[in-house]
């Protein structure tokens, strides 16, 4: 066959063409070629692309290319390897899982990191913690009294004295201690006559606190309110219903007001004890001032380990105008960086724990007959009538973004979605799209959402944070109030993905027993006391850590950068030490990261996992409770 003589010279046409182009190739300086920095291969990469509500996981891929701190290309081993540089650091998985980094969407890992350092330092001019035994209230009372004189000499003017009473297991609330809390066998001014006006104390059976007048008076000190008219749970007593926060922010802005770098290695150490657990964001209300000023400072110095969306209710603490703080703080929503941003105002919390939480399955002519009702109504903390409901509609009506960060009961639900609804009615441009492109949330899911409430809840666009607390917490109550009636109302997941409402995961009980050992509770309903818990909620691992990532992501309003691997999104992973998609059930608690990276950069490689790769490990050394 006689070859086309036209195609021959054009042919030679185009080599001739090309030869300038082959030459400048090779003249590219070596600084301009960029190189991916980090190359994991030979692995399972689950990408969880998929953001629909159902159980499909998206690709799967061999291997990823990081360049520049986000995801540059995923794809087999081959086509990934020819991409490295001659300094790329290859992590050779051996067939491992990769999946994106684990997002908590409500945990308090600088609590978690105080409470650490103050029992590390029992000794410490901020808080000295006592632990008070008793099997009733008269013995308790003994003890009580007992420790205070014999105890409390040695504590300086102005020290705290944290007193814990006897209190149930897994946060369920209620027991002797709380009764003699509630009941006020001791109040503030026999306190007073015991220990004198200049020691601060503090006596917590969660969620009941009672303090005397130094705490009082130290609280005004350091926050500047006044005692005698605000908050509104003051009592004669010394009962206040924001104890939990003071317990919380004493130390922080107390002992370490002018101890702010010391305070941010604190806040560092836990964060580096949360990365070496999987997670690479978080959200959380501050609570404590001064730990804003440490973050801050990490902030700056480049120096946080772990992603940060924080939300705040300082307004509601301590101040007696915080309708006017927050209509003059306007919308700050998401102001920041990749590291560290303004996620929302949040109500901290609507109502309290167990007992105390605001709730249509509590029986109110019961309550009324034992003389309790108004007990009730406190917790009922963000009903019509408070300045707290009125502080929402203006906060919402002024264009911020406010969540619930913490709400327990359903009634208390119904009472943050009556003030959106009212901030629409106010403010005309409050539109219902508007609401929805806001993705109000609220967490926990410790006895809601009624099944009533789920198309409330979807109309409004609403996002549902869930934590597995809850199946242990709500426990003695919906045993008390109805267990068949109402279990179904505990972290009822599966029927608010039914309903179109996206869940995210939040892990607040602390990574000592691993980050997993949080979620396998979606799955078999089983808790901490060994029963199931309304097992018809039940979902499978694949929605659980769609939960922990992806909708995460959506949660947090940051999908286009965070929750999934993808190209163009942040490179935030984990390599596991086991396969999460296929062990059985009762091996996902043991499950945990070997490897985290965050933006491209490790920030924890476990020492075994960095002797099998020859490298240095990396990072906080973490070790399980069940390792030790």
């Amino acid at each position: 066959m006689q070859q086309n003589p036209y195609r021959r010279m054009l042919l030679v046409f185009l080599a001739w063409m090309l030869l300038p182009l082959t030459g400048l190739a090779q003249q590219v300086p070596s600084e301009l070629v960029v190189y991916p920095n980090l190359i994991v291969h030979n692995a399972k990469i689950v990408t969880m692309d998929d953001y629909d509500i159902n159980t499909n996981l998206g690709s799967t891929f061999q291997a990823v290319a990081v360049r520049d701190k986000r995801i540059f290309k995923l794809g087999t081993n081959q086509e990934i390897l020819r991409l490295a540089g001659p300094d790329t650091v290859r992590i050779d998985a051996k067939g491992r899982t990769v999946i994106p980094g684990v997002i908590n969407v409500h945990t308090h890992i600088h609590d978690g990191a105080m409470n650490k350092w103050v029992d590390a330092n029992p000794n410490t001019t901020a808080v000295k913690v006592f632990r008070v035994p008793g099997k009733d209230r008269v013995e308790i009372r003994r003890n009580l009294e007992v420790l205070m004189k014999e105890r409390m000499g040695n504590i300086k003017p102005g020290q705290w004295s944290f007193f814990y009473l006897p209190n149930p297991a897994f946060g369920t609330g209620g027991g002797e201690g709380y009764d003699f809390l509630r009941q006020e066998d001791m109040t503030a001014q026999q306190i007073d006559e015991i220990t004198g006006l200049e020691k601060p104390v503090l006596l917590a059976a969660h969620p009941a606190y009672i303090i005397n007048t130094a705490a009082m008076n130290q609280l005004e000190k350091i926050y500047g309110g006044k005692t005698e008219d605000y908050p509104e749970g003051w009592t004669e007593a010394g009962f206040a219903d924001l104890g939990v926060e003071y317990r919380r922010e004493v130390v922080v802005d107390g002992y370490f007001g002018d101890k702010t770098d010391q305070l941010k290695e604190i806040l560092h150490g836990g964060l580096l004890e949360n990365s070496a657990a999987g997670i690479t964001t978080f959200s959380s209300h501050i609570m404590g001032i001064q730990n804003l000023d440490a973050y801050m400072r990490l902030f700056r110095e480049n120096r946080l380990p772990i992603r940060f969306a924080f939300t705040h209710y300082t307004g509601f603490v301590m101040n007696r105008d915080a309708e006017g703080f927050y209509r003059r703080m306007g919308d700050l929503f998401q102001l920041g960086n990749e590291y560290m941003w303004f996620q929302a105002i949040g109500l901290g919390m609507i109502d309290h724990g167990p007992p105390l939480f605001c709730s249509t399955m509590i029986d109110l002519e019961s309550l009324a007959e034992e003389g309790k009702k108004e007990d009730y109504y406190e917790w009922c903390r963000y009903s019509k009538e408070t300045k707290n409901y009125k502080t929402i509609v203006t906060a919402l009506s002024n264009g911020s973004r406010v969540v619930a960060g913490h709400n327990y009961g359903d009634l208390s639900a119904d009472h943050y979605m009556d003030a959106i609804e009212e901030a629409m009615e106010k403010s005309p441009e409050i539109t219902l799209d508007y609401i929805r492109s806001l993705r109000l949330s609220m967490d926990h899911g410790g006895l809601y959402p009624r099944p009533d409430q789920l198309p409330r809840i979807k109309k409004l666009g609403m996002f549902l944070g869930m934590g597995s607390a809850a199946l242990s917490r709500s426990l003695p109550w919906i045993q008390k109030y109805g267990f068949e009636k109402y279990q179904g109302w505990v972290m009822p997941t599966k029927r608010a993905l039914e309903a179109g409402i996206k869940v995210a995961w939040e892990g607040e009980g602390g990574v000592g027993n691993g980050l997993f050992s949080l979620m396998t509770p979606f799955i078999t309903r089983r808790n901490k006391q060994g029963l199931i818990i309304a097992a018809d909620q039940a979902v499978d691992r694949n929605t659980v850590l769609k939960m922990a990532t992806v909708w995460g992501s959506e949660y947090l309003m940051k999908e286009d950068e965070l929750g999934s691997l993808e190209p163009g999104k942040f490179a935030d992973l984990l390599v596991l030490n086991q396969d999460y998609f296929s062990v059985p059930v009762e091996e996902i608690d043991h499950i945990y990261p070997l490897l985290t990276v965050m933006g491209g950069e490790i920030r924890y490689l476990r020492d075994e996992y960095a002797q099998e790769l020859g490298m240095d490990p990396v990072g906080y050394q973490l070790r399980y409770s069940w390792e030790r």
